[in-house]
């Protein structure tokens, strides 16, 4: 059964990431939900600080301590990482460090800009990769996530017409089982 680690967005918690990727995987995965590793208030999470101007407050402190702490904290390697918007740069720094080698594929939804370049890859990514990109998305622009393709050798893309959000319509379900699917 494949194990997908899912990565939730500023402001979030695994539950959240959990309730709202419910739709998208049956049974046959192995789900795998973690909280980001600094607490905002109102029991929720981010990976690091966002001002209200969406400009860093203190940058992604770029560490191995905190790559180590989550993939300490997996119960089982993943074959799949899905992020949704700050989750995004997560997956990306996971990928370019190389923490879990034996990674089959990557989905990013809403993906959120990298402002740190120790964050960027220095080469293309081979992993396979699905950029799902909301067409009316207020938070992170469809540049952003286009950006991110851009690292990768070979990405698929899919529009939905929402906003930030992760999108379940039946069209949805369908990219991304199809992607999962063809890089198994």
């Amino acid at each position: 059964m494949p194990s997908v680690l899912l990565l939730h967005g500023y402001k979030q918690t695994a539950e959240i990431m959990k309730s709202k990727t419910k739709k998208l995987f049956n049974s046959n995965y192995n789900l795998e939900f973690l909280d980001g590793g600094l607490e905002l208030g109102n029991n929720t999470f981010g990976w690091w600080h966002i001002d209200r101007d969406r400009i860093f407050e203190n940058r992604f402190s770029y560490n191995v301590d905190f790559i180590n702490n989550i993939k300490e904290k997996v119960r089982t390697e993943p074959d799949f990482i899905v992020g949704f918007s700050q989750g995004c740069n997560v997956a990306m720094i996971m990928l370019i460090e190389d923490i879990f080698p034996k990674i089959k594929g990557v989905i990013f939804i809403g993906a959120g800009p990298m402002l740190d370049d120790k964050c960027l890859p220095l080469e293309k990514i081979r992993v396979p990769s699905l950029h799902i990109i909301g067409l009316n998305d207020p938070i992170c622009d469809s540049s952003y996530s286009e950006i991110f393709m851009n690292y990768f050798e070979q990405p698929r893309l899919h529009y939905h017409d929402k906003g930030h959000v992760i999108p379940t319509q039946s069209k949805d379900k369908v990219a991304i089982k199809e992607f999962m699917e063809t890089v198994k």
